[in-house]
């Protein structure tokens, strides 16, 4: 492991790197025939909506860029501070402390609650009394304890909500909805393309359940906010209308 002072040693090399980086596409950027790279992350969700939107045009505009994408669960905002990645795709707020960053709105975006076709409540109108015995499972990303709906039982004083299942990523999602009693709140598109290819059902999430990370912005530092690549990248999000 690196020492504070590799770390703070890290940190400036990135900032020196960034810096020559900037200075050597301004130069010369032209989607065309740019060789740069770009690096991304986002969790799969938000990841699969932002690529099946924007690859078509990316291929037709920078041939030759190559985009880097990482989905791997960690914490969202720590590789874009490090500037070990140019932009960060999730609906999630950075921390206070987690300042020069800046950020466009790219989508908006609901939630569902997905269960097996099979499930007891899947054909029925779901509201609190309902849920609060149900299985959840959780998709803990970075390591969390509780459900990312749990505050909003708490408000409603209901505090036992059963979560048996705590996955690291969204893969096993699908499979697990399938063949358990399990019900997981997940982004809408994301549930609607689960239930294309898999025995489960989205049902509407009961009011009370909603929460404010509605709209997925693109993040990125400000030491890549002048680059001509990070420019033109996020000129192509902006002016793209995200089909969710």
């Amino acid at each position: 492991e690196l020492t504070p002072k590799a770390q703070s040693i890290e940190q400036d090399l990135n900032a020196i790197l960034n810096m020559v980086e900037t200075l050597v596409n301004k130069q010369n950027f032209d989607p065309k025939t740019s060789t740069a790279t770009i690096k991304i992350f986002g969790l799969p969700p938000q990841m699969h909506l932002l690529l099946e939107n924007i690859i078509k045009d990316i291929r037709e505009q920078a041939p030759n860029i190559t985009l880097e994408i990482d989905t791997l669960p960690k914490p969202q905002f720590s590789d874009l501070l490090k500037g070990d990645t140019h932009f960060v795709i999730t609906g999630h707020k950075p921390e206070n402390s987690q300042g020069k960053l800046y950020r466009q709105a790219l989508f908006e975006r609901n939630f569902k609650l997905i269960m097996a076709n099979d499930h007891p409540l899947a054909h029925t109108e779901l509201n609190i009394e309902l849920l609060r015995d149900c299985n959840f499972g959780q998709i803990s990303i970075q390591g969390e304890k509780e459900l990312s709906i749990a505050h909003c039982f708490a408000e409603l004083g209901i505090n036992n909500i059963a979560t048996p299942v705590r996955l690291k990523n969204f893969y096993s999602i699908s499979t697990m909805t399938e063949n358990t009693d399990l019900v997981f709140y997940v982004p809408d598109h994301f549930a609607n393309d689960i239930c294309r290819h898999h025995n489960v059902i989205a049902k509407a999430v009961p009011e009370q359940l909603k929460t404010d990370h509605n709209i997925v912005y693109l993040y990125w530092h400000q030491r890549y906010n002048n680059d001509p690549v990070c420019q033109w990248f996020r000129e192509l999000l902006k002016n793209k209308v995200f089909k969710t």
